[in-house]
């Protein structure tokens, strides 16, 4: 006597699920999550404040500093002057990962500690502790 195999959702829902998880940790997945956040981001599209400005390091502001890499305390300067100016949140797009001098550190950590939370550092920085050309 034979038996009749009648297959269930409980053996393919695990494969399906491994499949789905590893096409997401592969990257294969990112173009549609990328499509899925613009879209709900232009379903809450806002006018701007204004409250946050946005700091980085282009050609004309490096040959006005003329020195690269930048020096910590020429930022401490930049964030004390929109602090000063009323700017809500200050996000600094740039690279620390050259190595530093204490008087620049200490400088750019008193204004840090002054904006009270009100500056986002970047984060990852590669290469750090070793010098590196300035952007393009």
């Amino acid at each position: 006597m034979r038996r009749s195999h009648t297959y269930s959702g409980h053996i393919w829902l695990p494969l399906i699920l491994v499949f789905v998880l590893w096409t997401d940790w592969s990257g294969r997945l990112d173009g549609l999550k990328n499509l899925v956040i613009e879209q709900r981001m232009a379903m809450r599209e806002r006018a701007a404040t204004g409250d946050i400005i946005h700091v980085k390091i282009d050609g004309k502001s490096l040959d006005q500093v003329g020195v690269w890499p930048w020096p910590r305390s020429k930022t401490a300067e930049i964030v004390e002057r929109l602090l000063g100016s009323g700017a809500g949140s200050i996000v600094l797009d740039l690279d620390f990962s050259s190595v530093s001098n204490p008087e620049d550190d200490l400088a750019l950590s008193r204004v840090l500690e002054a904006a009270d939370g009100g500056v986002i550092l970047p984060v990852g920085t590669r290469n750090f502790g070793t010098a590196r050309e300035p952007p393009v």
